[in-house]
Parts: structure tokens; C-alpha cells; sequence
């Protein structure tokens, strides 16, 4: 498979004839990458996953999701102005419809299956969605944005130039320790973490199975990027946030099975390497006993 083709087809791969939102959004005042580590195999603490991710802010909403997601998504919908641009999904529903007649593909990376997924908080009423393409599956979920109840820490440090404090908290499931900075006044943080007087710039839970690691970040002064859900879609089943963690768990777990269910015999999964732009021709992704992020709901 082509390079040039891959990023095309790793967004529609999994979404033929998807009606994507058109809405342009509000703008993007500031643009956070995290890098996100997550323990998925508890049999294999020391192989975690590993992912860069984006935390997009505007004035009174976000978007979190994949860096390589969100910058395919931004090259693909948006030019310079954020109009959508015409034909780039001409092209690239042309090139789907050769590559699944070879079958459905999986994405991944050297860290295990990618998350084709972004969590879109819009804290102006309180509401938050999920959409996410688990194998051929799209999958939306929209509920109230978490209350997290935060205990503030007297701990203090600084995380690149801005002085952070910290707080403590328990979500999911899970104790979580965070690092947020009243210097960036966004009640926010990466996943689905916010609620504090300022931007989280780092989190982990008590177990360091999850981790939340400021990298960079952006002040978007030039008003070319917008805050808005790049995979919502109307052919997206409607779940609750309980099940959507069920079937991710069996996703995440077989993805080749989870994917075939349902399929005609015969149809065969390949998976695609989203960093090296090829083709894996192994399965290698079973996991074997796997540790989801929240634990409960």
C-alpha cells in the first residue's frame, strides 16, 4: 500500500459512505500533546501502550484524540480559512472501495491496535461524546461531562515553564495524582480529565498503569483550527459509555475476531502499520488479560 494513500485510507477505511459533521466549530485557542502510556496487557506491564496525543481547547470546548489522527483529520477537512475542502473524500472513498474488497483492515502501530477514537467535551452544556471505529464498528456515546470531585495537594513543581500544583482524585476506578497550572485558565485535561482551576498538564493513576506526560504545547493566535468532533457520523450506533467499554474491552483484547463477527466467511483482516505505512501481516495483538482504563463507572 501506498504512503501516499495510507492516510487517506486509515481515516475512511472502516467508514464507507460516512456523513462527517460539518460544523465548523469555534476556533482552537490552544493546542496540548500529551504522551499517553497505558498498561492494556496486565500480563505484560512492561510492553504499555504508547501514543501521542492532542488536546485541542476553545473558549468553551475541546477535543481529544490521536495525534496522528487529529493532524491527518486537520490536513484532510481543513484549509487555511477551515473550510472543508472538496474532493479530498472523492478520493479517498475511490481508494476504500479497492482496499475492502481485499477485506477489512485494522490499524496499529509498534505499541499494539491504534485508537481511532476522540472524546469531544462541549463544557457550555455540559456534555460530552465519544465516537470511535472499533474495526468496522462506529460507535457514538454522549453523556454529561465527568464532576470529578479533586482534592487539592500543598505539593508544588514546575513542568516546563509553567508552575503547576497538585491535586489528587478518584475516577474509574482508579486514584489519579495531577499536575494542573493556573497559568493556562481552562478547567480541562487530557481523556476526561477537567474540572480543576487550571489545564492538567500531567496525570497518572496510583498504580502507573496510566500516565498522562505533558509534551508541548501551542497558542493557535492565528485562528486556523477548530474545536469540533472529526468523526461524529450518522450512521453511528448510539451506546452507552457501560457498553462502549465493553466492546472496546473485546476489541482491544481479540480485534481480529471482534472485527470478522458478523461477517461473511471467508473475509479476511489485514492490518495496517499507521507509523511505517505498510501492511502487518501478522496477528500479533491478542491481549491477554486486558486493564481497562476505568475500572468502573
Amino acid at each position: 500500500m501506498k504512503s501516499e494513500h495510507l492516510k487517506y485510507y486509515l481515516i475512511f477505511s472502516t467508514v464507507l459512505f460516512v456523513n462527517i459533521v460539518a460544523a465548523q466549530g469555534e476556533f482552537s485557542q490552544l493546542k496540548v500533546v500529551y504522551e499517553f502510556k497505558h498498561v492494556r496487557d496486565l500480563r505484560q506491564k512492561n510492553s504499555p501502550y504508547i501514543s501521542d496525543m492532542v488536546l485541542s481547547i476553545g473558549k468553551t470546548s475541546s477535543i481529544y484524540t490521536s495525534q496522528f489522527l487529529y493532524s491527518v483529520n486537520l490536513e484532510n477537512k481543513n484549509d487555511s480559512s477551515g473550510n472543508a475542502r472538496k474532493g479530498a473524500g472523492v478520493s479517498a472513498g475511490r481508494h476504500v472501495e479497492r482496499e475492502m474488497a481485499i477485506g477489512p483492515a485494522i490499524e496499529v502501530t509498534k505499541y499494539g491496535i491504534a485508537e481511532i477514537q476522540e472524546i469531544y467535551k462541549d463544557f457550555s452544556d455540559q456534555k460530552m461524546e465519544i465516537n470511535a471505529n472499533l474495526g468496522i464498528k462506529l460507535l457514538y456515546v454522549e453523556s454529561p461531562v465527568p464532576k470529578i470531585n479533586w482534592e487539592f495537594q500543598s505539593d508544588k513543581k514546575k513542568i516546563g515553564e509553567y508552575n503547576c500544583q497538585k491535586a489528587t482524585c478518584h475516577f474509574g476506578g482508579r486514584k489519579y495524582e495531577a499536575w494542573f497550572t493556573p497559568e493556562l485558565p481552562y478547567r480541562d485535561g487530557p481523556w476526561k480529565l477537567n474540572g480543576l482551576p487550571g489545564l492538567v498538564l500531567e496525570a497518572s493513576d496510583s498504580t502507573n498503569e496510566i500516565a498522562f506526560k505533558f509534551k508541548n504545547l501551542v497558542h493557535n493566535n492565528l485562528k486556523q483550527e477548530f474545536v469540533r468532533p472529526f468523526l461524529h457520523s450518522d450512521y453511528a450506533n448510539k451506546i452507552s459509555v457501560k457498553d462502549y467499554n465493553k466492546l472496546t474491552a473485546a476489541f482491544l483484547s481479540d480485534p481480529e475476531t471482534f472485527t470478522l463477527t458478523g461477517l461473511p466467511g471467508g473475509v479476511k483482516i489485514f492490518f495496517v502499520d499507521i507509523e511505517g505505512g505498510t501492511s502487518v501481516e501478522n496477528n500479533t495483538y491478542k491481549i491477554k488479560k486486558f486493564n481497562p482504563l476505568e475500572k468502573t463507572l
